[in-house]
């Protein structure tokens, strides 16, 4: 992760990811991934390579664990 900070917040809408300096100076966002899925619980695994997990509920898929090993540029179902 080096200096920078993650904030993943998942939301109705999707999942954004904010990252910013140790100082919080300036705040930058990316996303909304995972969409049209709700994000009900999502969190940063920082051991080795860092993931981030998601689980998920899409009307047409129902609920699912996702990963992604790219800070949220692309995601797999694993469940």
């Amino acid at each position: 992760m080096g200096t920078q900070v993650y904030l993943l917040t998942g939301t109705t809408a999707g999942l954004f990811v904010y990252w910013f300096d140790r100082a919080r100076r300036r705040w930058e966002r990316s996303g909304p991934y995972l969409q049209p899925a709700e994000v009900c619980c999502v969190l940063a695994d920082q051991r080795g390579a860092l993931r981030f997990w998601a689980a998920v509920v899409a009307e047409d898929q129902g609920p699912s664990l996702c990963l992604s090993e790219d800070l949220g540029q692309s995601w797999q179902r694993i469940a």
